[in-house]
Formats: C-alpha cells, sequence, structure tokens
C-alpha cells in the first residue's frame, strides 16, 4: 500500500509541477513583439531605397528587394494591431518603396 501512495504522489506531483496547463499566450506576445523589431531593423532608412527591406540580416549585403519587402510587410500585417502599433510611419514606407519599384509594362503602366 505504501508503494501505491509512493509511486501515486510521484506521478502526482509530476503532472502538478511540471505538466500542468501554461497560459501561454503572454510569451508568444512578447516573442512576436521581438520578431517584429527584428523585421523593422531590416528597413532601409534614406536614399533611393528608403522604405525597403534588406534581405541580408548578418549585413553581408545592404541591398534591398521588392520581394522581400512585401514579404516582410505580410509578415507584419498578419501581427495583433497592439504589437505593430508603432509601426505605421514604417509601413507606409514599405508600400511606398514597392510603388516606386514598379516596373511599367509596355501597355500604359498597367501591370
Amino acid at each position: 500500500m505504501s508503494a501505491v501512495v509512493a509511486v501515486g504522489s510521484t506521478v502526482f506531483g509530476t503532472y502538478w509541477f511540471i505538466l500542468k496547463p501554461v497560459n501561454v499566450e503572454p510569451l508568444i506576445r512578447v516573442q512576436l513583439a521581438e520578431d517584429v523589431q527584428v523585421i523593422l531593423s531590416q528597413q532601409v532608412s534614406g536614399g533611393e531605397d528608403d522604405g525597403g527591406f534588406r534581405f541580408s540580416q548578418k549585413g553581408i549585403s545592404t541591398e534591398t528587394q521588392v520581394w522581400t519587402t512585401a514579404q516582410c510587410l505580410a509578415a507584419l500585417l498578419q501581427q495583433d494591431i497592439s504589437i505593430i502599433k508603432d509601426s505605421g510611419s514604417a509601413i507606409r514606407r514599405a508600400f511606398d518603396y514597392i510603388e516606386r519599384s514598379r516596373l511599367e509594362s509596355g501597355n500604359g503602366g498597367a501591370m
């Protein structure tokens, strides 16, 4: 009987202290906010590439790309408004960069 109590208390204690449900939402929100800041740190300020996002995070290249900028915008715009509330001007600058980079086709500028 004492073995059952010892094993039972060990199993219950393990579940109670290790396997109990954890509210991960605050942790995820902190991580998402950090990820948004990492994305925004890749945006170019000034010059003809103002608003574009660099495709290299390690400083290997400072070249911006429209495709990378579009991907960064997609990632930013999928976040909760409370996470990106201070990023409005950066998002507008990215859209401006894409607009400046559009290629004109031979049929009246339509793409």
